[in-house]
């Protein structure tokens, strides 16, 4: 799945390029998710304090905080150097002052419905390249996660605790909010708040699993038959 932002302060180019994505979704049957925003200030607080994205298009000329200033945000201030960037602008002369945000491509208003599907081709084919990911920030650091490598999430308070195999992180989310980041990968609620890889359990029984690392997690008596089925029926695939 790509996740996709768009960030402009003029609505009726947000309204067309959500059009265009969308129509691209119908045409190639590609999981997308699009969400838009009309200000740089609201796209940076929502990358801060919830979520990021695959691809960005992002407009120029903003009021206040405007889209050169939102790249060096998230190039300087996330340490994100993963998320793809698709300039959006009327204007030739801002090429230089774009060098050090690295966008994948410049998009001239009015906009190309074809260039804004092709960029959306590339970043389909880069992050398939990427393999599958799990993202999320950290004290204000971004991390892209290989799926095999983590063991399991745990809720922990206000946070979400992810154990992965070489050592464990957490950012502020909910943990009922990660299947839909991760609708394909091999992932089941063991208890309300575990989240666990099946690749990584060990051994199971009615009352608990062991993972890879060796810790030993509880199923909640609301889980326990979902939980079973699934873990027997997928040893079953597997021999």
């Amino acid at each position: 799945m790509l996740r996709i932002g768009i960030c402009d302060d003029d609505q009726y180019i947000c309204t067309e390029m959500e059009r265009i994505i969308m129509e691209y979704r119908k045409q190639v049957c590609e999981e997308l998710t699009i969400d838009v925003f009309s200000s740089g200030e609201e796209l940076c607080k929502v990358l801060t304090e919830e979520e990021t994205f695959d691809l960005l298009f992002l407009d120029i000329e903003m009021k206040q905080i405007n889209g050169v200033e939102v790249g060096r945000f998230i190039r300087e201030e996330l340490h994100n150097d993963i998320l793809q960037i698709v300039y959006i602008s009327g204007k030739d002369s801002y090429y230089q002052q774009l060098f050090d945000v690295r966008p994948m491509h410049f998009i001239h208003k009015p906009i190309d419905a074809d260039k804004v599907k092709k960029d959306i081709d590339k970043a389909i084919e880069l992050f398939g390249k990427l393999g599958n990911t799990f993202c999320f920030i950290q004290n204000n650091n971004y991390y892209r996660k290989p799926i095999k490598d983590i063991i399991y999430f745990e809720a922990y308070g206000r946070q979400v605790k992810v154990v992965g195999v070489d050592e464990e992180y957490f950012y502020y989310g909910r943990i009922k909010e990660i299947p839909k980041k991760l609708p394909k990968a091999p992932f089941l609620f063991i208890h309300k708040s575990y989240f666990i890889n099946y690749h990584h359990v060990k051994r199971f029984n009615n009352q608990e699993v062991t993972m890879s690392n060796n810790r030993v997690l509880p199923i909640s008596r609301a889980n326990k038959d979902e939980v079973l089925n699934y873990l027997l029926e997928s040893e079953k695939e597997e021999k």
